[in-house]
Parts: C-alpha cells; sequence; structure tokens
C-alpha cells in the first residue's frame, strides 16, 4: 500500500535525535580542545546506536542547530542499524503497525540519502541471525548509495554472527576503514 509521504509528529521521540545532535556537536565544537582534527571525526554506533547516528548526521535537519552538516564528518561506522525508521520511533509516533513491518519517512536512513554522504562503513551480522530485515535493510541502503553515484560505501554481513557478535568482531574492518579515511 502506498501511503503519501507526511511530516510526522515526532514530539515524544525528539529527546533521541536531540541528545545524539547535541552529543555530536560537542564533540566537533570540542575536538581541538583534546587535540583532535575536527575534519577526522567519524559518528558511528552499533544498533540503536547506529540508528542514531545515521539518521542525526544524514537527516540534516537534526545538525542544522549547530552549524554542522554530514559534510562536516569524516564517515559513518554503522554496526547492525536499523535503516528504516527505528521500531521505538515508529512507537512513539503511534504509527506501530508491526515491530518489523518497515517505515521509510524522515525518520528513516533510507529516506535520507544522498551521493555525497560522507564514506559509509555498514557491517550486520549474517540474515537469519540478525536482527530481521538488519542485513537486508543495509545491503539496500549500500545499493541505493551506489546507485546514486555515491563512491565509498561498503556493507559486510559476518557469516554465522548474530546481532551482538556483529559488534564483537568488526574491528578489523572498522580500523581498516579508519585507516583508508586518515
Amino acid at each position: 500500500r502506498h501511503r503519501a509521504h507526511r511530516r510526522a509528529d515526532c514530539s515524544g521521540c525528539s529527546a533521541w535525535f536531540e541528545d545524539a545532535a547535541a552529543a555530536i556537536a560537542y564533540c566537533v565544537k570540542n575536538a581541538a580542545r583534546y587535540n583532535i582534527n575536527p575534519n577526522k571525526i567519524f559518528v558511528g554506533g552499533m544498533s540503536a546506536g547506529a540508528y542514531l547516528a545515521a539518521i542525526t548526521v544524514m537527516n540534516t535537519d537534526f545538525l542544522k542547530k549547530y552549524g554542522l552538516h554530514y559534510r562536516n564528518f569524516a564517515g559513518l561506522i554503522l554496526i547492525s542499524g536499523q535503516m528504516t525508521t527505528h521500531f521505538n520511533i515508529k512507537s512513539d509516533l503511534g504509527r506501530d503497525n508491526g515491530r518489523y513491518n518497515p517505515l521509510f519517512d524522515e525518520y528513516a536512513p533510507l529516506a535520507n540519502l544522498a551521493a555525497d554522504l560522507p564514506p559509509i562503513i555498514m557491517v550486520t551480522g549474517e540474515s537469519g541471525l540478525d536482527m530481521p530485515a538488519r542485513p537486508e535493510e543495509n545491503a539496500f541502503m549500500a545499493a541505493s548509495l551506489k546507485a546514486m553515484g555515491h563512491n565509498d560505501v561498503s556493507c559486510y554481513h559476518l557469516q554465522g554472527h548474530h546481532h551482538g557478535t556483529a559488534f564483537d568482531s568488526c574491528d578489523s574492518l572498522v580500523l581498516e576503514f579508519l585507516a583508508r579515511h586518515c
């Protein structure tokens, strides 16, 4: 069923995005204080943290009040993140029509794609072991970005790994990604 794209009221979930944006902005604003190059800041997370990293950076509304844009970041590191609207956000919106029924609105990373996003690495567990549809959502996002002309997106599905162990075993992939972009 096709639904018209409309702005949803997310007053109940705005704290998620406000907290994530404030934390990211703090890191940029205070980078020099910690001897960090502000142009080499990567934003990432695991599971809900990966969702928040992706949506907060990719939806330009969230960082705008801090004078930041996704072009300010060196990359996104997304470990087993939900790329549709997160099921907790759907619940807060009152649009929870099933935990794994995907929603693509302004709160979905998949609805905020751009060819000039910073480099992105996505790592999930194996299909059937990770959260339902999680590897497929990430693969779809990577394929969509590549089709749009994004030239630095990679997506890995770790065979034999579930949602939690994907994080435990992604270190070599993430370190290689960081080395390539630092």
